[in-house]
């Protein structure tokens, strides 16, 4: 064996190696623990439906997330979430909801659907290098669901 192979050999152990760290450092319940001030991972009554990322890898710049809360009932997260981000948010009706969504969400693949007496929680904040948007709501299919939006700044 010459030495271009054992260093070809050596590049290439060392690329694996870098992209099973990408997609364990990826994975969508580390990501949402490592952008949000709420654990998600711990949490075994939330089940993640669906996540749409944009961005690198190892820096990504947009993501929306769909969980779907298991026992549905959503306001013990918009009590625990108001906790540990410190904003209560808003509470409203599915007319409400319906215009910020038409202005606020056009881009977004995963949008909450409310059923029609359903009560949605909105909360939105500002860091210095990124956005949260956390939507809870209770959907047509009995369900109630947690919409996470993150964009880096």
């Amino acid at each position: 064996m010459s030495k271009r192979d054992i260093i070809l050999i050596a590049v290439t152990v060392m690329l694996v190696g870098l992209m099973i760290g990408g997609f364990i450092y990826d994975r969508t319940p580390a990501l949402l623990d490592r952008t949000n001030p709420y654990i998600f991972s711990e949490d075994e009554n939330l089940k993640i439906i669906a996540c749409e990322k944009k961005g690198f890898m190892f820096r990504r710049v947009y993501y929306e997330a769909k969980l779907q809360i298991l026992d549905n009932y959503w306001e013990q997260y918009f009590v625990g979430v108001a906790d540990a981000t410190g904003n209560e948010g808003l509470l409203m009706s599915k007319a409400e909801y319906l215009q910020y969504q038409q202005t606020a969400l056009t881009h977004a693949v995963l949008k909450p659907v409310p059923r029609d007496n359903a009560i949605v929680w909105l909360s939105g904040m500002e860091f210095d290098d990124h956005s949260l948007i956390y939507i809870l709501d209770q959907e047509d299919d009995g369900n109630a669901y947690f919409y996470i939006y993150y964009s880096r700044k």
